[in-house]
């Protein structure tokens, strides 16, 4: 297997003055997120950082369709999650179904 080395970096862009996006870069090279936390969204650095604290540290199958399984419903579990804190902190927050 080939060495591979990463690092991450992430704009706040033209119009905000707070980056609210999160990243994750997998030690074993397999793969790397991130996480959009879309600015003008209330809170949604915390959002960001939610998701990308869900997948850190989750081991991932081999081979790639269960890996592509297992990040669709731990992408199901962390929008549930997000959707039941942004209603315990009385937050309006639209359903927005995460495709799988």
């Amino acid at each position: 297997m080939i060495p591979v080395r990463a690092a991450g970096r992430s704009e706040t862009g033209l119009v905000r003055a707070q980056n609210e996006d999160s990243m994750l870069l997998d030690d074993e090279g397999k793969f790397w997120i991130v996480f959009d936390g879309m600015g003008g969204h209330h809170n949604g650095a915390a959002a960001s950082r939610m998701a990308a604290l869900a997948f850190a540290g989750e081991p991932l199958p081999a081979a790639l369709d269960p890996a592509i399984e297992q990040f669709a419903e731990q992408i199901q579990r962390v929008n549930s999650q997000i959707q039941a804190e942004a209603a315990a902190q009385g937050l309006l927050y639209l359903d927005a179904p995460v495709s799988g």
